[in-house]
């Protein structure tokens, strides 16, 4: 059984400043995967596929949208397409209607979120300095994604700090979590 090759999309990768560059990524990306049988995976779909009608946004991200519309639409089926959002409110109703699967994944359960931990911690060989149900207690209503991006900011810390690191992770958990538990109440 062959595997297809996952292509991964991040916003930051293809948004611009300038105005028009955003369609040129957009259309070099397309580009290349029209012609091999792949899986096209877009983070945080919302950032290039906002509702249209939105008043705050400028001419440029209309632009993007429709031309996003329609790159989708000329995708030969050899090539799956996936996006990914938290925000699916802020989707364009055009795009919806462009995805013939459409799933919704719940808030992980602080047992879900327990079991994360424990094998996040299993991946990377050492414990976050704190239980995962403590974490999980302090993380509720954290997404599996947040999750991961919490854990791997406590990781890549940890590993930037070392040797020292290793007497200090508590501190560097707690500094995390502040500054997540902020970041999260600002988003919502």
């Amino acid at each position: 059984e062959m595997m297809l090759p996952l292509f991964i999309v991040k916003y930051e990768g293809i948004i611009s400043r300038y105005l028009g560059e955003t369609s040129i990524q957009l259309d070099k990306l397309f580009e290349h995967i029209k012609s091999r049988r792949c899986i096209v995976f877009f983070d945080e779909f919302d950032a290039i596929s906002k509702e249209r009608g939105d008043e705050n946004d400028n001419g440029e991200i209309k632009r993007v949208v429709n031309a996003l519309l329609k790159q989708i639409d000329n995708l030969p089926s050899h090539v799956l397409f996936i996006g990914a959002t938290n925000h699916q409110k802020m989707l364009d109703k055009a795009m919806w209607r462009r995805f013939q699967l459409q799933l919704s994944l719940p808030q992980p359960t602080k047992t879900m979120a327990i079991r994360w931990f424990e094998s996040f911690t299993t991946r990377i060989g050492h414990p976050l300095g704190y239980a995962p149900s403590m974490l999980a207690d302090k993380l509720k209503g954290f997404s599996f994604a947040e999750l991961e991006e919490f854990a791997l900011d406590v990781q890549r810390q940890y590993v930037l700090g070392l040797p020292e690191s290793e007497k200090k992770l508590k501190s560097i958990v707690k500094s995390r979590l502040e500054f997540w538990q902020t970041k999260i109440q600002t988003n919502n």
